[in-house]
């Protein structure tokens, strides 16, 4: 059997799986704007997870990303227009669009992951977890809804920073 890394975007939505087959997920204590975040959110998750192809070396273009986004943003604009959903969700993947790199870049599993760590923390007020250069963690704080994109650090060949976990 094929071993596969497990990022952040495969092991929430395997929680996920796990929780609701024992019954014990729930969608508690969210407002409507971050409820449908989150739901805009898991269909982009469940999206990179079975449609995106792999490049050579594991790496994922970025027009192929763009193309989940417009996806993303035409479905949430047609429910916003419905009012099933509020007018924040579309307008969080107008900026995710206008963050993107160019389409002839390329994102590793991790980037991809990184990015949606950090837009669900965003979008539940999460603490981030800082990673210094000495040991480890230190301190946390709430993240800004209006600090900048994950993508928009990324020039041709940089990388998202990756997650690192304490031993």
């Amino acid at each position: 059997s094929r071993s596969t890394a497990t990022n952040f975007t495969r092991f929430w939505r395997g929680m996920e799986a796990i929780m609701s087959h024992l019954g014990q997920y729930r969608d508690v204590h969210m407002d409507t704007v971050t409820r449908e975040k989150v739901a805009s959110l898991r269909k982009f998750r469940d999206l990179v997870l079975e449609s995106l192809e792999r490049q050579s070396g594991g790496r994922y273009s970025v027009w192929q990303l763009r193309h989940i986004y417009q996806h993303l943003l035409l479905e949430s604009q047609q429910s916003a227009e419905r009012a099933r959903v509020p007018w924040e969700v579309p307008a969080f993947w107008e900026e995710c669009l206008e963050n993107l790199p160019l389409d002839e870049d390329t994102v590793t599993d991790d980037e991809v992951a990184n990015a949606l760590l950090t837009w669900l923390e965003g979008a539940v007020c999460l603490p981030e977890a800082h990673v210094d250069d000495t040991d480890g963690f230190e301190g946390s704080s709430c993240i800004d809804t209006e600090e900048q994109s994950p993508w928009s650090d990324m020039s041709p060949g940089r990388r998202l920073p990756s997650l690192v976990v304490a031993s």
